[in-house]
């Protein structure tokens, strides 16, 4: 997919400016009556830590030029000694631009099922800076599928519109044909002081494409009311891009959507 607006088109500038290698991973995301296409994630291959002081100052520059809110820069300094990887990401959702900035922990080595704190994630944006939020990303490491179903049917408990959870589960199924459960990354998300429920689940070992999941793409618009010719012209572009994870739930504003993450490719300057 091409990246259409000046926003999206900075950030890619500027990473790519750091010389080094990076993966671009696209994305879209559905709610009601909503159909968003403009989004995309870059993964930074070099590490930056505290030990490699100009490789960080760099970073920081980045997001200084992002216009990152400053109180954000403090507790990024505090944790990258703990990083195992940078992810930079863009979002046009309906006219405004949403940053952000993913530190990635490196995972903990368990047989247990207890979460740890996979990516710290900070998201704003650059025109109104104080509209800004932090995410935090737990691991629940050694799931079976059936639990990893009742775990996101539980993020639905007060909300009606279960779309984004009937498409989750049609993909598990799908899922659970190619891969064992210890193949499948799932995580779930909070944020303070809002009503954020929301979880990601990983399915690119699972080795399928957007194709493969077209059914139940196409079931999901229907639900949220998406012009069918929208999606479809859309689709048409990206079937063919594997698949990589979905996220969903109830996001900060009480919206129930899913998003598909697609076609990760890594560049070499």
């Amino acid at each position: 997919m091409k990246i259409t607006t000046a926003n999206g088109r900075k950030l890619l500038q500027l990473v790519q400016g750091l010389n080094i290698t990076y993966g671009l991973e696209h994305s879209f995301r559905i709610y009601p009556q909503t159909l968003l296409t403009d989004r995309y994630l870059l993964s930074l291959e070099q590490q930056y830590n505290s030990a490699k002081p100009d490789p960080l100052e760099k970073l920081l520059g980045i997001c200084a030029i992002l216009n990152m809110p400053k109180h954000f820069i403090a507790p990024v300094r505090d944790e990258i000694d703990k990083i195992n990887m940078i992810h930079l990401g863009y979002e046009n959702n309906n006219g405004t631009t949403i940053y952000k900035f993913y530190m990635e922990h490196y995972p903990t080595e368990s047989n247990t099922n207890n979460p740890d704190l996979l990516h710290l994630s900070f998201k704003w944006d650059p025109d109104n800076p104080e509209t800004n939020a932090i995410s935090r990303y737990w691991h629940h490491p050694n799931l079976e599928y059936s639990t990893i179903r009742d775990n996101i049917s539980r993020l639905y408990d007060q909300f009606n519109d279960k779309t984004s959870l009937t498409l989750a589960n049609q993909l598990l199924t799908l899922a659970e044909q190619r891969a064992s459960h210890n193949d499948i990354m799932y995580l779930e998300v909070d944020e303070h002081n809002n009503s954020r429920k929301s979880f990601d689940i990983n399915m690119y070992n699972a080795e399928m494409s957007l194709a493969n999941i077209g059914t139940a793409l196409i079931s999901a618009c229907a639900s949220y009311n998406i012009n069918s010719d929208d999606f479809n012209a859309f689709f048409e572009q990206i079937k063919q891009q594997e698949f990589g994870h979905i996220s969903g739930g109830v996001d900060r504003n009480g919206n129930n959507f899913a998003t598909i993450y697609y076609g990760v490719k890594f560049y070499k300057p």
